[in-house]
């Protein structure tokens, strides 16, 4: 044997002259004497594998169950499943409650508010404001703000339709109507599930960009039909802006809808601050006139009424007819009002109204004093025939008579006579106060209707 050839020291030689015999009797007790640490790292191997299986087994579960969402109240949720929307018709939005549906990252849950978003237009269309000055009102910046010129590059404006400046801000009111209109068209790319993301994916960024950019839109449309007073009186801009916008949103199938009542409101329009001075003094003239109009209007419905009552309209325009046919000559057509308002004269009546007031007065006192005129006369005319035939018969008689009753009426009443010299005076009305009585008793006599 070489003297350079290794040696298993687990093997003896024995040279017993006929060669070299080896004997293996050590190898098979060192393979047994292994055996045992063997068979304990095998159980171990094999239990640690048991073991894995399980914790696997229960991650995959877990996972599974992370698919399960709940969707809170004033919400939706829409299911993605590897980007696309599943389901169809209604079974695409999911309501209030517990869902169930593929973990993350095959399937990704948008949520949806289904209550009103608020959103304020507060700096477009408004003058550039110093940051200290931001929550005062109108009426107090004008003060600060007076002096200070319009800046196109700074100050946000809108152009009414009769060519003057305004400032205004708006609030908007909107809701997502149809979540998968406003996923597909409007909502981001990247939606994650609040599970696996860093924070909470924000869908209503894209809407917030589309409703200001229409409502924007929208209101220098309406403004620009719409004259400045009426803009500052805030009438029709706020319709005509809801129409044209909710028409900008459609046509983007954006699934967003502006209520129709409240859903744009203008907030503080005002001139711009340099000619607000001189616009509100216009508008105090104006006020102040349209104040004294509207006095002078009540004044002449009161005299009116009490004129003729409530027939005054009707009448007024007979008797302004009848007067442009009598002064232009026409004599027939100014004879045929005449008719016209003598039967509403007599009758009180002219179209269904009634005529009163001073003009039924005046007539039912004409009527009472004719009547009393014709009643005297005829009075006296049968005192007359009376006396004139007694007079023919005797009339000394009638001389005396009539003497004794002028005598009676002279010195009864108010009349004062004395003598002076022989003869008889007279004195009647001596006093002016008395004769300014007695001719008022007349007149109440006089005009007081028969009974």
């Amino acid at each position: 044997m070489s003297q350079n050839q290794p040696q298993n020291p687990f093997i003896h030689s024995h040279d017993h002259g006929h060669g070299h015999h080896h004997h293996d009797h050590d190898d098979h007790a060192s393979i047994d004497a292994l055996d045992p640490a063997q068979q304990s790292l095998s159980d171990a191997l094999r239990v640690s594998f048991m073991i894995l299986k399980v914790i696997m087994a229960c991650l995959l579960i877990a996972y599974c169950f992370t698919g399960i969402f709940r969707v809170e109240a004033n919400q939706v949720a829409v299911r993605l499943q590897f980007g696309r929307i599943i389901g169809d018709g209604g079974g695409q939005v999911y309501g209030t409650g517990w869902h169930f549906g593929w973990p993350y990252p095959i399937e990704q849950k948008i949520y949806l508010p289904t209550n009103l978003q608020n959103l304020a237009i507060d700096r477009s269309f408004w003058f550039d404001l110093n940051p200290a000055d931001a929550g005062k009102t109108v009426e107090e910046l004008a003060a600060n703000y007076s002096s200070r010129e319009l800046d196109p590059e700074r100050d946000g404006f809108l152009i009414t339709g009769d060519a003057n400046i305004i400032h205004a801000r708006f609030k908007v009111t909107y809701r997502i109507s149809d979540p998968v209109a406003f996923i597909t068209n409007v909502g981001e790319a990247d939606a994650r599930d609040p599970m696996f993301a860093g924070q909470p994916y924000n869908s209503l960024a894209g809407a917030e960009q589309l409703v200001r950019a229409a409502v924007q839109e929208a209101v220098i449309f309406a403004v620009a039909q719409t004259t400045a007073d009426d803009v500052l009186k805030k009438k029709a801009v706020d319709n005509l802006a809801i129409a044209y916008a909710q028409q900008v949103l459609d046509a983007q199938q954006s699934g967003i809808t502006i209520p129709i009542e409240g859903g744009i409101t203008i907030d503080d329009p005002t001139m711009p601050m340099s000619v607000r001075p001189a616009y509100y003094a216009v508008i105090n003239a104006e006020s102040e006139r349209a104040q004294k109009v509207n006095d002078a209007e009540k004044e002449r419905t009161t005299t009116l009424n009490a004129a003729a009552g409530e027939a005054n309209q009707e009448l007024f325009k007979l008797i302004q007819t009848y007067e442009y046919h009598h002064i232009a000559g026409e004599t027939q057509a100014a004879a045929d009002i005449e008719q016209v308002l003598d039967r509403a004269f007599d009758s009180f009546q002219i179209q269904g109204k009634s005529i009163g007031g001073n003009a039924a007065r005046i007539i039912n006192e004409a009527r009472a004093y004719k009547t009393q005129v014709v009643e005297q006369i005829r009075s006296e005319a049968r005192s007359f025939t009376s006396l004139l035939d007694l007079y023919r018969q005797n009339p000394a008689l009638v001389r005396a008579r009539l003497w004794q009753q002028a005598k009676k009426e002279i010195f009864t009443g108010d009349v004062e006579t004395f003598y002076a010299d022989g003869k008889l005076y007279l004195v009647t009305n001596r006093d002016p106060n008395v004769r300014r009585e007695r001719e008022k008793k007349e007149l109440e006599r006089a005009t007081k209707p028969s009974q």
